[in-house]
């Protein structure tokens, strides 16, 4: 007898819960159904707030180059967007290098091949050892920092960007 009350007390009670349960569910959906009204206002000038001023401080130790501390350089070329390295021609003559970028090495360990990513005039190129390209540019040695190549006879060192 004592369980029948307990059970009359009960399923009346499951059901409240789950009817509870449900309306806090339909509520919210409908909710996000009449949010599609939303008026946008603009930003005005005086809304907005100044920008923050920071600098970097990159003098920690470098897990790449074993133990050297990497301090930037003040340079005259700082302004430069183009970050490109060449070596100077000893001469005023020596033709001027096609606009070239080196962006890395790829090497294969068994092989132990090397292939160069290098833009030239805005093209890229997988390169090998030794390869020349339409323009008449001969890569002589692949570095993991920079290229040598080899334009009418005269060799450039490319350091990569």
């Amino acid at each position: 007898m004592k369980n029948k009350k307990l059970i009359y007390i009960l399923v009346p009670l499951a059901i409240l819960v789950w009817g509870v349960i449900f309306y806090k569910i339909f509520t919210g959906m409908e909710d996000k159904a009449s949010s599609s009204s939303i008026i946008y206002t603009p930003i005005t000038a005086s809304d907005k707030t100044d920008a923050d001023t920071f600098s970097l401080e990159a003098n920690y130790k470098d897990p790449f180059l074993s133990g050297k501390i990497y301090t930037p350089s003040q340079s005259s070329n700082s302004g430069s967007p183009d970050n490109r390295q060449s070596l100077v021609h000893a001469d005023k003559s020596n033709p001027i290098l096609p606009d070239l970028q080196y962006f890395g090495l790829i090497s294969n360990s068994k092989s132990k091949s090397k292939v160069g990513l290098i833009k030239i005039q805005g093209g890229d190129f997988l390169l090998k050892e030794g390869e020349k390209t339409n323009t008449n540019i001969k890569i002589e040695k692949l570095f993991k920092d920079s290229v040598i190549v080899v334009y009418q006879r005269n060799k450039h060192t490319i350091k990569r960007s």
